[in-house]
C-alpha cells in the first residue's frame, strides 16, 4: 500500500446494508470485495489494485466465491 496516514488493510470484505462502501475511502486497501443483495440475487463487485492483481486472478477469486456461496445456500 501507499505510505500515508490511512490505515492499511490488504483486503476488505463488505455487505451492502451493513457496511458503508464510502467508508473505504478512509482505508488504504489493495482489494475491496463487496457483496450486494437484492430479493433474489447476491452479486459480487471487486475493486482491486491492478498493479498487484491481474484481471484473470480476480475473475478466478470471484468464481471461487460464487462456488462457495452456491454450496452454502
Amino acid at each position: 500500500g501507499e505510505s500515508n496516514n490511512l490505515p492499511l488493510l490488504n483486503t476488505i470484505v463488505m455487505l451492502d446494508g451493513i457496511h458503508c462502501y464510502e467508508s473505504t475511502d478512509k482505508i488504504n486497501s489493495d482489494m475491496v470485495i463487496r457483496f450486494m443483495k437484492n430479493e433474489e440475487q447476491l452479486k459480487v463487485q471487486v475493486d482491486y489494485n491492478s498493479t498487484l492483481y491481474s484481471e484473470g486472478l480476480v475473475s478466478r477469486i470471484v468464481n471461487h466465491l460464487y462456488n462457495i456461496l452456491d454450496i452454502l445456500m
